[in-house]
């Protein structure tokens, strides 16, 4: 059983659905520290070995990232449009 280096407890889920959980700000925070990784290079095995976690978790957030990324781009460029 793992124990939670944010708070001590044990955990019963999963390390990352503790932390989405328990502890959001730190959870994002690693988030952008994979999208950091993988922006320098790293793969997505490379990042989950690391961080001790699996491909998919690692893979998705950085999907997430991205696609909410080029959401906010799309939607900007639309408003500029609109007021062209």
């Amino acid at each position: 059983m793992r124990v939670c280096k944010f708070c001590g407890k044990f955990i019963l889920t999963s390390y990352n659905q503790h932390l989405a959980i328990a502890h959001p700000r730190e959870w994002n925070k690693i988030k952008q520290e994979w999208i950091t990784l993988k922006s320098d290079g790293m793969t997505a095995q490379q990042i989950a070995d690391k961080y001790e976690t699996n491909t998919t978790t690692v893979s998705r957030a950085i999907k997430d990232s991205y696609s909410a990324f080029h959401k906010l781009q799309r939607h900007k460029n639309s408003e500029i449009e609109i007021f062209e």
